[in-house]
């Protein structure tokens, strides 16, 4: 069984339903810049009908991008341990993974790795030391994004505040409590954004801490199990912790990091 295709299949769907929650985040955002016009009270009301809509299918999207990259960290872990330690995967596992996903039956592409050794403690270490480099750039990259975008939500809601207020007449006080209503959804969906970036910013760091634990550790002559295990326990509690990665982030400067990578650590793993 491919493990990794069957892990390619759930965090695909992650990214499916993470990328429909930015979607609908920004349709929030478009629908808060209609409240600048004027409305009548049954357009105001019917607009915080919307935005209350999309808030529940946003929070649906969220758990769904949450869920399928759960499901998909088990068959990366296992295939980690496969490639990395020799160790076998379970059977009762691998049939309950394609009874879900189907038959995972492409060819394995020897290449997906740059170290070339056999299982081993030392090529564990090594396939850490590749992953946690691609982790840490990509974590940045997706910190980044919704640091800009927590900040465009937060400027868009305090305008929204400010252009509600100067605009309010005394013929339709509730104009102005529907628009404060409207400015609060959009200001726990920014705040959404925030801990979405923090969390990215956390991985980030752990894949850094990773990275360097891995480049001491193959300093060593000899690299024991325990090491391996160590390591890889350390990286994937983080990996698993934070949210979906975007890999399309990753695929648009992937060739560079290629090159910046064999270029530091060819050496190091004799590549």
């Amino acid at each position: 069984m491919n493990l990794y295709e069957a892990s390619c299949w759930y965090f695909n769907r992650s990214q499916s339903a993470l990328k429909r929650g930015l979607v609908l985040s920004a349709v929030l955002l478009i629908l808060t810049l209609t409240t600048l016009w004027s409305l009548s009270d049954a357009e105001d009301a019917f607009l915080v009908v919307v935005i209350g809509l999309a808030q529940l299918w946003l929070m649906w999207s969220k758990y769904r991008a949450l869920y399928w990259f759960g499901k998909g960290d088990e068959p990366r872990r296992m295939y980690q341990l496969q490639v990395g330690l020799g160790v076998a995967p379970s059977a009762e596992r691998c049939a309950r993974i394609e009874a879900e996903v189907g038959v995972c039956n492409q060819p394995i592409d020897p290449t997906y790795w740059l170290s070339k050794k056999t299982p081993s403690p030392r090529r564990m270490i090594e396939m850490l030391l590749e992953s946690s480099f691609y982790t840490r750039s990509l974590a940045l990259k997706c910190r980044n994004l919704f640091m800009w975008i927590g900040l465009a939500g937060l400027s868009l809601s305090l305008i929204t505040l400010i252009v509600a207020y100067r605009t309010r007449t005394s013929d339709r006080p509730n104009a102005l409590v529907a628009h404060i209503v409207i400015t609060v959804f959009v200001f726990f969906l920014t705040g959404d954004f925030w801990i979405i970036c923090l969390l990215y910013n956390d991985l980030f760091k752990s894949a850094d801490d990773s990275h360097k634990h891995a480049y001491q550790i193959l300093q060593q002559t000899e690299i024991t199990h325990d090491q391996a295990l160590e390591i890889a326990m350390d990286y994937n509690t983080a990996v698993v912790q934070a949210p979906p990665l975007l890999s399309s982030r990753h695929l648009s400067s992937k060739s560079q990091l290629d090159v910046l990578f064999r270029r530091s650590y060819s050496e190091l793993l004799g590549i």
